[in-house]
């Protein structure tokens, strides 16, 4: 579903690494909104890494949290075919702490920045001070903290610089994200809405030459359905993989069934395609 242009494709020869960079909000969003993309790089031997820019709280303590994170490296593992195996580390941004996990024989990386969940709306929860990235992106709030308990933070400019160097130490000749073609209220969740101007905004202040790829979110559900096949069977085992670790989530055909996540599986667009 994805076409690489000829151009692109002869940068990647000689001693060149095809990269994936994905860029999302939530611990779900790629495996719901961004598949069987994400697979396909995966099959394809591309070297495929994801930035989670949200614990994915909703509000919640670190039980969820934790478990939605460990829940994507399941998920991961499993499209990957590999044991869940993983190597941790820091990925390198002075003063910000950043955990990434590699995944053990594959060159698959998964890096969390444990900012709060916003909220659909963007108004944030009381438990984490009504913080949220649409605040940060409008210059509501000066700052963001991290759930976490490292003090991490980040104003709006930090949080463009980090993952302009994020960009740069990956090189990347691929960036996935969100939603930054449509505005803020357009039907997303608030925080895809971010990810994907943070995302888009810190491509621009990087080395990256390329368009930052949109992915659409919530609205899709109302689209045509563009996932079938073998394609659809794979995204399916992969969102339900995760799932297990999601107690809002869905992990099988009939407890999917007749809700969000059934529509969401049989769909995958692109804001900047169409």
């Amino acid at each position: 579903m994805k076409a690489y242009c000829f151009l692109s494709l002869l940068s990647l020869s000689g001693l060149a690494v095809a990269r994936t960079l994905n860029i999302v909000a939530h611990q779900d969003d790629d495996i719901l909104f961004q598949n069987p993309d994400i697979l396909n790089d995966i099959a394809a031997g591309r070297h495929v890494r994801t930035v989670y820019l949200t614990a994915g709280d909703a509000g919640r303590d670190s039980q969820y949290w934790t478990s939605r994170q460990a829940g994507a490296m399941q998920a991961y593992a499993a499209m990957a075919g590999m044991p869940n195996v993983w190597d941790e580390s820091d990925i390198g941004v002075e003063g910000k702490d950043i955990p990434v996990y590699s995944l053990r024989d594959r060159d698959i990386s998964l890096a969390f920045m444990h900012m709060p969940d916003g909220s659909i709306d963007g108004d944030g929860f009381a438990s984490t001070g009504h913080e949220s990235l649409e605040k940060l992106w409008k210059g509501k709030i000066d700052s963001i903290r991290t759930v976490d308990e490292s003090g991490t933070s980040y104003t709006r400019s930090d949080l463009i610089e980090t993952l302009a160097q994020i960009i740069n130490d990956f090189r990347p000749d691929w960036i996935n994200s969100q939603d930054y073609v449509h505005p803020y209220g357009s039907g997303d969740h608030s925080d895809h809405t971010s990810a994907g101007l943070f995302a888009n905004e810190g491509a621009k202040e990087s080395r990256f030459q390329g368009n930052v790829m949109a992915y659409r979110g919530y609205p899709t559900k109302d689209e045509p359905a563009n996932v079938a096949g073998s394609d659809l069977d794979r995204k399916k085992a992969a969102f339900y993989t995760y799932g297990n670790y999601d107690s809002v989530a869905c992990s099988s055909d009939q407890l999917c069934a007749g809700t969000d996540y059934e529509k969401w599986l049989l769909r995958q667009y692109i804001a900047n395609n169409e």
